[in-house]
């Protein structure tokens, strides 16, 4: 980089020169979406290249309170940089997230010095830094590592939706975060709410991970015994924007149902109705169909939803993963759609198929059902039976297996307040007790595995374009 290259103008005029060449490196890596967006962006005028004593760029950027921030030293970025990571112990690294690009100079001196650092995930919220960036760097032994992986995204829902099908890989080995304190210092409050998103998504992913070690016998065998299944169904992806800007309801097995269910009859035809599979009872047994049953657990329990009614499901629909009983698959007499789901041995099959099309699982079938209304377009999407909560001292909507009662205890030396649910066997469970509020603003409790659900239904729909 020359110094007498260092002035604003120099990012509109050299298009032919380190813009166009770490744009090619974006191209390589397929990274079609990425470049979409930065091509979209545009440069800010609060921002100032600023020479520094090495020759290389610095930025100084004013935010919106007056205050100005010297994103790298203006004296050598790139010591600066080196001094910044020795206060991180990443010697034993295997994984590391990177919250805040800069111009690099962090990022690179990471792959120069920890060779064993196997992914580097880079999450940049904002873009039009990283378009600078682009514009007065030469990115090249970044760019083309393949350590790297980058997110450039300011919405923490979508963060964490990025890194969650990442949660395996990252957790086969150590795992670090870094933190680029002058990015962190342009997003104010928001800087909080990322970091949180990026710790719940490997926290989600650690406790998914108990499950599949727990679980992953079965769900090898699952995938294995779904195998004729998954290659002769067609996926989920011919659904993808079907429905576009048309009505999609959403129906739980709450409590609710049992109010609301009436409603649906009148939405028959008028909507696409997609329900869960522990729904489709309490459908049923008032004489609607759905058109979409979603169903994704691989114990036998997803199969004894459909006791009873699975000859009912002849011109029905399900979207299922490959993780699913085997049974729901083999038994489901209606059209069948595969679901694919980032799992090592599944991804080994997709090559030896055509794509059967990704789709979020989140931690709950409703959440699945959710994911499906959005990738078909649906706006508005509108939510029937999604509780979260105990209103009515019942866990479920009638019919609907398993349904339980539930009532409050009160420890009688603390006076603590605490949720108990019944069994199958009659006795009582007793667990941790959450109030929320209702559509009403009333208090109503929770289980903490219903309000995990719902905090996460809450970011979903605040980061979603599509009225809910």
């Amino acid at each position: 980089m020359k110094k007498d290259d260092l002035n604003y103008n120099y990012i509109e005029k050299n298009k032919n020169g380190f813009y166009q060449k770490n744009l090619s490196f974006l191209k390589k890596r397929n990274e079609s979406g990425l470049i979409k967006k930065i091509e979209e962006v545009n440069f800010p005028q609060d921002i100032e290249i600023v020479k520094t004593k090495t020759g290389f760029p610095t930025l100084r950027i004013k935010k919106e309170s007056g205050q100005s921030i010297l994103l790298h030293s203006r004296y050598d970025p790139v010591k600066e940089a080196r001094n910044f990571l020795a206060g991180y112990d990443l010697d034993n690294t295997d994984f590391l997230i990177v919250l805040g690009f800069g111009l690099g100079y962090h990022v690179e001196e990471i792959i120069k010095s920890y060779s064993k650092i196997k992914l580097i995930l880079v999450v940049e919220p904002h873009p039009y830094l990283f378009k600078f960036a682009l514009s007065i760097m030469d990115l090249s032994s970044i760019l083309s590592s393949p350590k790297i992986r980058l997110i450039l995204e300011d919405d923490p829902v979508k963060i964490k939706e990025k890194i969650l099908p990442l949660g395996e890989i990252f957790l086969t080995g150590k795992i670090s975060i870094v933190v680029h304190y002058p990015s962190s210092y342009l997003l104010g409050d928001k800087f909080v709410e990322i970091k949180k998103s990026i710790s719940d998504a490997i926290l989600w992913s650690r406790a998914n991970l108990g499950t599949n070690i727990a679980k992953g016998d079965i769900f090898q065998k699952n995938i294995l015994a779904n195998l004729p299944q998954i290659i002769n169904n067609p996926g989920i992806k011919n659904l993808f924007d079907k429905f576009k800007d048309k009505p999609v309801i959403c129906v739980a097995a709450g409590p609710s149902l049992d109010k609301n269910i009436h409603l649906l009859k009148e939405a028959k035809d008028k909507a696409l109705i997609i329900c869960v599979d522990a729904a489709l009872r309490t459908m049923l047994k008032h004489k609607i169909k759905p058109d979409i049953v979603v169903s994704i657990d691989y114990g036998i329990g997803a199969r004894n939803l459909f006791d009873g009614i699975m000859e009912q499901t002849e011109d029905l629909f399900l979207a299922a993963d490959p993780e699913v009983c085997p049974d729901v698959f083999s038994d489901f007499r209606g059209k069948k759609f595969i679901i694919n789901i980032p799992k090592p041995l599944v991804g080994w099959l997709s090559n030896f198929m055509e794509d059967k099309g990704f789709l979020e699982k989140g931690s709950s079938v409703a959440h699945a059902a959710f994911f499906l209304a959005k990738a078909v377009g649906g706006d508005p999407i509108i939510f029937v039976g999604q509780d979260l909560s105990y209103p009515e001292g019942i866990t479920h909507a009638d019919g609907a297996i398993p349904r339980k009662k539930i009532t409050i205890g009160i420890n009688e030396k603390t006076g603590e307040k605490y949720l108990l649910i019944k069994t199958k066997d009659g006795k009582w469970i007793g667990q941790d007790l959450i109030m929320v509020k209702d559509i009403y603003g009333k208090d109503v409790p929770t289980s903490g595995d219903m309000y995990s659900y719902l905090v996460y239904f809450e970011k979903l729909i605040a980061s979603t374009k599509a009225k809910c």
